[in-house]
């Protein structure tokens, strides 16, 4: 383009050589466990775009960790996010996307509550003492927005999205909000959530795995054209040891002075989708689940 120029010279600096994470990080489940807490039920994952619920009573679903999660538009227009689950007996309220009726209604016994999660119908269950409706709405997930992304947030008390996205706070001038998702796909891998990460995270593969987007993106026949602190595929193995101070697994796991946990959700802390990526099970193998009958009381 005549008249433009690179913001900034691109040049090839020193990159130190660095090891990764250790093998029983990927498959420990007391790793996974330390994950779960620190991690993803502390941390805003996006799931999805504004648009895709435009109108009042529409709804989304999306998967954190092995939770169900309910996006509705409200009817003044407010997006909130709630524990797809029933107070009664945690059937699962909704599945897919698409329009609800003027209320959510359970498929199992017909407890029906606001687009607000006001409990407000019980079928077949008159007054009973100690029983208040009003202490029985449906759960709530913190929800925030940002640029037409919306973030949910698994913690009772999560600290401000605009900390956790940091630098990402700055790129208006690209005028993201104005961005419209062509398409969606979702993709099921069985292997640990880290490694889909640090694949996404380097380009050493793309000559021979993606030649179409080499052709369209020359720098990426090289891998890598950018400095040590620039190459993100290296910072999944940076501030390890952040996740383990004061931890159970301080005397299991020992802390690397090289290491740390912030990387490993760097992609978490951008615009990467959650669902289809949500780690299961003692190997945590990358899948979608919906566990209606969940206890969340614990962490409310």
């Amino acid at each position: 383009m005549d008249g433009w120029a690179m913001p900034f010279e691109l040049k090839r600096e020193p990159v130190r050589m660095r090891q990764t994470l250790p093998a029983r990080d990927y498959y420990a489940p007391e790793i996974f466990d330390l994950e779960k807490e620190r991690i993803f039920y502390q941390k805003w994952f996006c799931a999805g775009r504004q648009e895709e619920l435009p109108n009042e009573r529409d709804h989304m679903i999306r998967e954190v960790l092995n939770e169900s999660i309910l996006i509705v538009r409200g009817e003044s227009g407010m997006l909130r996010a709630f524990y797809n689950v029933c107070r009664h007996r945690g059937s699962k309220l909704c599945d897919g996307a698409g329009r609800l009726g003027s209320a959510i209604v359970c498929p199992y016994h017909g407890w029906t509550y606001s687009l607000n999660g006001r409990l407000v119908g019980t079928p077949n269950v008159g007054e009973v003492e100690g029983f208040d409706r009003s202490e029985y709405g449906l759960h709530a997930v913190a929800l925030e927005t940002w640029n037409g992304f919306v973030f949910v947030n698994l913690s009772a008390n999560p600290r401000p999205l605009e900390e956790q996205l940091g630098p990402w706070r700055d790129y208006q001038r690209y005028h993201i909000e104005r961005l419209r998702s062509g398409w969606r796909v979702v993709y099921e891998v069985a292997a640990n959530w880290k490694i889909l990460h640090e694949n996404y995270n380097e380009c050493l593969h793309c000559p021979r795995v993606h030649p179409e987007l080499v052709k369209m993106i020359p720098i990426y026949r090289r891998g890598s054209d950018r400095g040590e602190r620039r190459i993100l595929g290296q910072q999944a193995c940076r501030r390890r040891d952040h996740l383990l101070e004061d931890g159970p697994l301080e005397a299991a796991v020992p802390a690397r002075p090289d290491r740390g946990g912030e990387a490993l959700i760097q992609r978490h802390d951008g615009v990467s989708q959650p669902d289809a990526r949500s780690p299961s099970g003692p190997r945590h193998d990358l899948c979608a689940v919906a566990d209606g009958a969940r206890a969340h009381e614990g962490r409310q």
